[in-house]
């Protein structure tokens, strides 16, 4: 289930996400208990810009691409979740959200996580960019997620905020060169950022 909440509004939209297997872990939590992360996410006529000009770029060998239906940028994630603290955190995030404004945004570049103390790639990404200015919205957006989170009881993992699209997973980490450089002068169709996705993904839920 996914909770749209608007920057600057209040209203609330409501679409269904579903996973299709549980974790091994599981069992150990809460049949209640739930995932939850705060996501951007683009809007079609972006993602088909991107889609088509990835289309013939070749990953490296090994890689596990995401799906274009899980085309995203995470701002908060949150892996045990209960119902009623989830009502509270929509509630405090959508009052946090109303303060900050609108932005003009696209995907320009990518970039890539790599293995510790290396140089060898584990995620390939792609880079949003707030049009005219630095990451500081991203950030900001990411620290009222935070807020959010605390304000309801919610415990955060805890992860460096670097604004990413993950493309691909690299499930051997090596050199990511070719891509990287295939990839780094794109720049994608602007869209107006208007709003974050609190999306639910329960465990065990088939599609």
């Amino acid at each position: 289930i996914s909770r749209r909440l608007l920057l600057m509004r209040t209203q609330t939209r409501v679409r269904m996400m579903r996973t299709n297997q549980p974790t091994q872990s599981d069992s150990a939590v809460s049949e209640c208990a739930m995932r939850v992360y705060t996501a951007m996410v683009m809007p079609s006529i972006a993602a088909d810009d991107l889609e088509r000009f990835l289309a013939p770029i070749s990953l490296p060998f090994s890689s596990t691409p995401k799906p274009r239906t899980s085309w995203h940028v995470t701002f908060s994630f949150h892996a045990q979740v209960e119902p009623g603290v989830l009502e509270a955190f929509v509630s405090a995030l959508g009052d946090e959200l109303a303060r900050l404004p609108a932005q003009q945004v696209s995907v320009k570049g990518s970039g890539a996580f790599y293995d510790t103390g290396t140089s060898l790639a584990r995620y390939l990404w792609m880079r949003p960019t707030v049009l005219g200015a630095t990451d500081q919205p991203f950030i900001e957006a990411s620290a009222a997620c935070s807020r959010a989170a605390n304000a309801s009881g919610m415990t955060a993992d805890q992860y460096g905020f670097t604004p990413h699209l993950t493309i691909a997973e690299l499930r051997n980490p090596q050199n990511a060169e070719a891509w990287l450089a295939a990839t780094s002068e794109y720049e994608g169709l602007a869209w107006h950022w208007t709003a974050l996705d609190v999306i639910e993904v329960r465990r065990g839920e088939s599609g």
